[in-house]
């Protein structure tokens, strides 16, 4: 995907905002002016064919939003309970283009298990846009 989108704020809560038809990431009006940037950091995206993506070619319909829409899977291969199975019939379901990655020396929580593996998963990823 295209990366094309406007942020505001730089809070913790991390919030996906996706436009109506014939609007774009800059159609908000002041609306991102009144947004508590402390609290969230809000992220309007641009769909396939507005703002600054007018040739990205699509079917311009809901699930082709769905499957652009910053969906990072990350699970520890040694995780019980949130295995890359359930990943992929729960959250790749729903988000078919999401990226899994298995952190090899992670269970349930790389952030304390591989945080090395973690960041660097989670910015290769931040960086692909």
């Amino acid at each position: 995907m295209a990366s094309s989108y406007v942020t505001a704020g730089s809070g913790d809560h991390h919030v996906l905002a996706i436009h109506g038809w014939f609007g774009s990431a800059r159609g908000w009006g002041s609306l991102p002016e009144f947004l508590d940037g402390s609290a969230y950091t809000w992220v309007f995206m641009n769909l396939r064919g507005y703002g600054d993506r007018p040739d990205t070619a699509g079917e311009f319909t809901v699930d082709e939003v769905a499957a652009d829409t910053p969906v990072k899977l990350i699970v520890g291969v040694n995780d019980p309970a949130l295995s890359a199975d359930l990943m992929e019939q729960t959250w790749m379901v729903t988000f078919p283009d999401a990226g899994l990655t298995i952190l090899p020396d992670a269970g349930h929580y790389p952030m304390f298990e591989s945080p090395v593996s973690l960041a660097t998963s989670i910015e290769e990823f931040l960086g692909r846009a």
